[in-house]
């Protein structure tokens, strides 16, 4: 789909809307991983076996503190907007601008949306309904591709991107919140913010506020700054690298991911030692067969893969990809441990050793854009994620 976009939008719509979308994504932060918290939680009182009272004491919980934090974003998506012309004024042109700050008005719609939405489908996650989370992806992945085509033919703007995907959050956000009140009886109601509840989500709740940043700092900092010191144009071409590197990420996260209620289930009854380390052997071994297999077919034939898709002018984003998917495919092999360490209240050691790492990554960005471009902004990310999630963690 991206390499339709490209083609359709041409390199500078398509990179302003990449350069709107990437700053934008800044305001994932203020999630807090309410939605990790809520899967959490609800597996843990599923797993000692807790009460329906208190299972919905939990979902109230989280939910009220989703929509308080929700309403801080759309807050913050004001000043964001205001800011878009101070921040871009060296890179874009005033018409580029304005029409970015159009594009963000619908994006920021949809990460609002797209917040609540996350938290919902954690509370059917967390019941184990993984078929219905995989049909709704469908529905979302082939409307989009399908209206995208349709309506950007008709009209070649980068703002039918971002409303089509806020139209698509509206629907799936609604067909979710039936789901749950119809299939699961759970209900999703704004209530009094239980205070044990709170105390004991705080810990990992800041824990992932702060990987959060060690996320977007690693996924999204190389676009804000190229961006911000180069052209729409380099956006576009390392918004294609980073395309291949979130789908290579997707296919090795899957196999760990549909672990996660039974393994935080497994510690909650205190499993531990070589018992827990046999259980978390299938899901690793998943990861190392899936993500290997992805990284050497893309390595091998990458680039006639990339000149198909998205042309000859798009090449160099062939290694860019590799440069940052080979890292990562280290890290995602032992990906499985960071949810033992959501169940054992000690992601905290792991988000103060990759905020760090975290820090180290911008000013290596800054200091390789200026020296060998793109490929400067990648290497940095590579070597960072070598070194924090890797290396430290692993000896951790």
């Amino acid at each position: 789909l991206s390499s339709a976009l490209l083609r359709i939008l041409g390199d500078t719509e398509y990179g302003i809307y990449q350069t709107v979308a990437a700053f934008a994504n800044n305001l994932i932060l203020l999630e807090f991983g309410v939605g990790t918290v809520m899967t959490r939680n609800i597996s843990m009182c599923r797993g000692r076996q807790a009460g329906e009272e208190e299972i919905q004491r939990n979902i109230s919980t989280i939910w009220t503190l989703t929509c308080l934090l929700s309403l801080l974003l759309l807050a913050a998506s004001v000043l964001f907007y205001y800011m878009i012309p101070w921040i871009y004024s060296q890179s874009m042109e005033p018409s580029q601008i304005a029409h970015g700050q159009n594009i963000f008005v619908f994006i920021a719609g949809y990460l609002f949306l797209n917040f609540l939405m996350h938290t919902v489908n954690a509370v059917i996650f967390s019941f184990e309904n993984y078929t219905y989370g995989s049909l709704l992806s469908m529905f979302r992945i082939l409307a989009r591709t399908v209206l995208l085509i349709v309506l950007l033919l008709w009209r070649k703007n980068a703002i039918v991107i971002a409303v089509v995907d806020l139209v698509l959050n509206a629907i799936c956000i609604s067909v979710s919140f039936l789901y749950c009140k119809t299939k699961l009886k759970v209900k999703l109601r704004l209530g009094k913010l239980d205070r044990g509840i709170l105390r004991s989500s705080l810990p990992l709740a800041l824990a992932i506020f702060l990987q959060g940043i060690v996320s977007q700092a690693n996924s999204n900092v190389d676009k804000v700054l190229i961006g911000i010191m180069m052209t729409p144009e380099v956006v576009s071409l390392y918004s294609v690298a980073l395309y291949i590197y979130s789908v290579f990420a997707s296919l090795s996260n899957v196999a760990a991911s549909m672990y996660v209620p039974t393994v935080v289930q497994k510690v909650g009854q205190g499993l531990e030692g070589k018992a827990l380390t046999e259980h978390l052997i299938t899901p690793s071994r998943l990861t190392a067969l899936v993500g290997g297999l992805v990284l050497f077919g893309f390595t091998a034939v990458g680039g006639q893969f990339v000149e198909i898709l998205y042309g000859v002018d798009y090449l160099t984003a062939w290694p860019l990809a590799v440069l940052l998917i080979t890292p990562a495919y280290i890290d995602s092999v032992a990906g499985v441990l960071v949810y033992v360490l959501d169940a054992m209240n000690r992601r905290m050691a792991r988000s103060v050793v990759l905020i760090i790492t975290t820090a180290l990554n911008i000013v290596l960005t800054i200091v390789g854009l200026n020296r060998w471009g793109v490929f400067g902004a990648a290497a940095a990310t590579a070597l960072c994620t070598l070194l924090g999630p890797v290396l430290i963690m692993s000896l951790y």
